[in-house]
């Protein structure tokens, strides 16, 4: 089956939104990046782990009254200020809700890890609760609208604001606090500027009657949601009880980083993913189309990341964070492996809501619970490199079936899906090579572990594409062309 090489609308607004979330992301992600560097070194790990340990509480009670309403919003495409107002004053009564709930939960949670820091930071991040409804309807409302721009672009400056503000208050002694307080300003900051952008604000309820649908579509999304809160943070819960809050924190640090790519270059991707999906969701042809370049422009921006910093953890830890997190390089080097399936995997999960099939996911996740429990049980045993291998494995594998399933419901064959990432695959892997072999020769001429990391990544992006040009020249071609496409 052939289609004219022509490009919907919708199509296009999937590129050029990918264009400005790479833009706004390189930029914010730097910002980030040279923030983190003053915090790794002003923050101790076991601060940091009870500020993983607040995430992980907030998230927990967050899923009481995560009924997908953002989803449902844009799945249905609808505008109407009837229907908008009532989605706000429903998840306004669910955000009081859990604000109570947050309350009552904060004691027996800082009981069970020993932890008085631990209710107070959990208290003051519940204040972001009652935010939430003002946030959420404006965003969805700029997502149906497919303005692109705005929605990557607002979320980086305020990211950087509160970058700044995070890394001014660790200078003045702060501590954890300068991690805890950035994240209670976001929703507030958020949301009197999407209210703006959107030119929307609730006004008063005018009936209950679009109520039940909203519970309707978020009723798989919520099962999904509580088992992916599951795989993602069963083994904080399990590590930060048995190993303590400072290996918590390690292992948080390695994780993350292994994952970097992931939530922080491919997530973004989610904001023009999800809209844009559901407007394709007739045309299965273009969907799929659409799809695959995600996922081979996915693979070409993350893969070589991945590849540069496992070869490198070590002086990448050293640049990055300092002596005090050394022991993250083995968990590091480790967890890579499922970032990396993780990367190509995850835009999945969007494309399958989009078609209406979260039931598929919601089945997924619950089978896979079990399987990840039963390897940190075993993991723990052997401290942060046995859970690190235990995560590792379950979870790498579970992407992979993840992978298929979303390849089964979308009928694209898997020769299809390979044959756009092997090139990429085979370059990363002949640039890491190199990179390493000339490596060797040219550290004896950089002293200053600053310059020595720099000159590596410099020989390898040269590698890469070089490498990309040489061996695949008509990709390499198209991806230039594409780029020139979006930027005219």
């Amino acid at each position: 089956m052939t289609k004219p090489e022509t490009q919907t609308e919708t199509t296009k607004n999937i590129q050029s939104g990918a264009k400005w979330v790479v833009i706004t992301q390189i930029a914010s992600k730097v910002i980030s990046i040279c923030s983190m560097f003053f915090l790794y070194r002003l923050i101790t790990p076991e601060h940091f782990g009870v500020f993983a340990l607040t995430n992980v509480s907030i998230q927990f009670i967050r899923l009481f009254g995560n009924f997908g309403i953002s989803s449902a919003i844009i799945h249905k495409q609808d505008q109407s200020k009837d229907f908008l107002n009532q989605a706000f004053y429903l998840h306004l009564l669910i955000s009081i809700i859990l604000f109570i709930l947050t309350f009552i939960l904060a004691i027996p949670i800082g009981n069970f890890y020993d932890s008085s820091l631990l209710k107070s930071t959990i208290y003051l991040v519940s204040i972001s609760f009652l935010f939430s409804p003002f946030e959420i309807i404006p965003f969805s409302i700029l997502q149906i609208q497919s303005k692109f721009k705005e929605i990557t672009t607002i979320p980086v400056f305020i990211e950087i604001l509160l970058s700044i503000i995070s890394v001014i208050m660790a200078f003045a002694g702060f501590g954890i606090w300068s991690l805890v307080m950035p994240m209670v300003m976001a929703g507030p900051i958020r949301s009197i500027i999407y209210m703006k952008l959107a030119k929307w604000k609730p006004s008063i309820i005018n009936g209950t009657n679009h109520w039940p649908a909203l519970f309707h579509f978020g009723k798989h999304l919520f099962i999904s949601n509580i088992n992916t809160y599951l795989t993602t943070n069963i083994d904080y819960i399990i590590v930060g009880k048995i190993l303590g809050k400072g290996i918590l924190g390690i292992y948080q640090f390695s994780y993350n980083w292994a994952n970097w790519p992931v939530t922080n270059l491919v997530m973004p991707f989610y904001k023009v993913l999800f809209p844009s999906f559901s407007n394709l969701k007739d045309d299965l042809f273009e969907l799929k189309s659409s799809y695959l370049k995600i996922i081979k422009f996915i693979s070409m921006l993350t893969f070589p990341i991945f590849t540069f910093i496992l070869i490198f953890t070590h002086n990448f830890i050293m640049v990055v964070a300092g002596d005090n997190w050394l022991e993250a390089i083995i968990p590091t080097k480790i967890m890579i492996s499922y970032g990396l399936i993780r990367a190509i995997g995850s835009p999945g999960g969007q494309l399958l809501v989009a078609i209406g099939k979260p039931k598929v996911m919601s089945i997924y996740s619950t089978i896979l619970i079990p399987f990840l429990i039963i390897a940190l049980i075993i993991g723990v045993n052997f401290q942060i490199i046995g859970v690190s291998i235990a995560v590792s494995i379950v979870l790498s594998i579970g992407s992979l079936v993840f992978i298929a399933l979303t390849l089964i419901n979308t009928k694209i064959k898997i020769y299809d899906y390979l044959k756009i990432l092997m090139p990429t695959i085979f370059v990363c892997l002949l640039s890491g090579i190199l990179t390493w072999i000339i490596s060797i020769y040219f550290s004896r001429y950089y002293q200053s572990i600053y310059l020595n990391l720099a000159a590596k990544g410099i020989f390898f992006s040269i590698f890469y594409i070089f490498n990309f040009y040489l061996i695949y020249n008509k990709q390499f071609t198209e991806l230039i062309s594409n780029l020139k496409q979006n930027k005219s």
